[in-house]
């Protein structure tokens, strides 16, 4: 039996209830995160168990710093006490996990867990996206332009319809993927002021964006054999 499992998970960086959920059930069936990485997901084999899991996120940290700042390891001491223990770092995201039955939460305020949640997302993800959304519709326009100037040669070349159609769908899941958050935000927001926290919520949305993303892969796939 393998005793590691490589395997490319889709979720939203900004879904750390989900991805925290996620690792809960495999746990039960025992696998073990062990490292996240730009592809793929690694996981080790283990007994099964019931493992509980925390995402948190921390500002200051960054992949090209590889050490943490003192802050950060103020914070780690402080979820060692509370018997949480670090399982892997991506990026500004940080997991932990407990075997504890009935673990001390690692973030108590709703309110400032959402506003570090923005202010990540507004250093990392969200002007990559929108230079890429951007890009994809300068380039979406060139093609559809290109095609109403001679609309019986490129309606008739299907690298060129394809390569349309990939840029198409890809835009749409940039799209989708920086509205979804907007709206991820705005109700996790208001569900901080009651002081609970937006569950997880984003299982359909994340299908429809890989979904809508797989089929751009493909356009580009059959426009490169074309």
């Amino acid at each position: 039996m393998a005793r590691r499992r490589y395997w490319p998970e889709q979720f939203l960086y900004y879904d750390g209830e989900g991805i925290a959920r996620h690792l809960e059930k495999m746990a039960a069936r025992g696998w073990r995160l062990e490292k996240i990485g730009a592809l793929t997901w690694r996981y080790g084999r283990a007994e099964p168990a019931r493992v509980h899991y925390a995402v948190t996120y921390f500002p200051e940290a960054s992949e090209y710093n590889p050490y943490p700042t003192d802050s950060q390891e103020e914070f780690y001491d402080y979820c060692r006490e509370a018997g949480w223990d670090l399982v892997t770092e991506w990026d500004q995201m940080q997991i932990f996990s407990t075997e504890r039955a009935h673990p001390i939460p690692i973030e108590t305020d709703e309110s400032a867990r959402v506003r570090v949640i923005h202010k990540v997302m507004l250093r990392r993800f969200l002007p990559a996206n929108l230079l890429l959304f951007v890009l994809l519709v300068i380039q979406l326009g060139i093609f559809i332009t290109g095609i109403l100037q001679d609309p019986a040669a490129n309606l008739s070349n299907p690298a060129v319809l394809l390569i349309t159609l990939a840029l198409a769908l890809t835009g749409l899941s940039v799209f989708l993927t920086l509205s979804g958050y907007l709206v991820w935000y705005l109700r996790a927001r208001k569900t901080a002021e009651t002081g609970e926290r937006l569950a997880d919520t984003e299982r359909r949305f994340r299908a429809l964006t890989v979904a809508v993303a797989a089929l751009g892969l493909l356009a580009v796939l059959f426009a490169v054999l074309s």
